[in-house]
């Protein structure tokens, strides 16, 4: 099961915005501090602190910071590579 799970932290000191993109993990991102815009297919949703947000796999989507004062962490799920019984 190795790279599994991956975990990312990103601050206002790095990049503010991720253009749209997809790949096959699913993806949570924790907003700690500020506000993020997400953009997940057709949708478009604004996350505050202490917001959850779930992205399926291969759902194309988009993170936008909104404020220069921002935390977010991001986890992915790689489930291709867990051994499913």
């Amino acid at each position: 099961m190795s790279g599994m799970v991956t975990a990312a932290y990103f601050s206002s000191a790095e990049i503010v915005q991720k253009d749209i993109h997809f790949h096959n993990e699913y993806e949570l991102i924790f907003v700690k501090k500020g506000h993020v815009k997400v953009t997940a297919g057709d949708a478009c949703y604004t996350a505050h602190e202490n917001h959850l947000i779930l992205i399926s796999n291969l759902e194309q989507h988009s993170v936008q910071n909104l404020d220069e004062v921002y935390e977010r962490y991001c986890v992915t799920l790689d489930v291709s590579t867990a051994d499913l019984y």
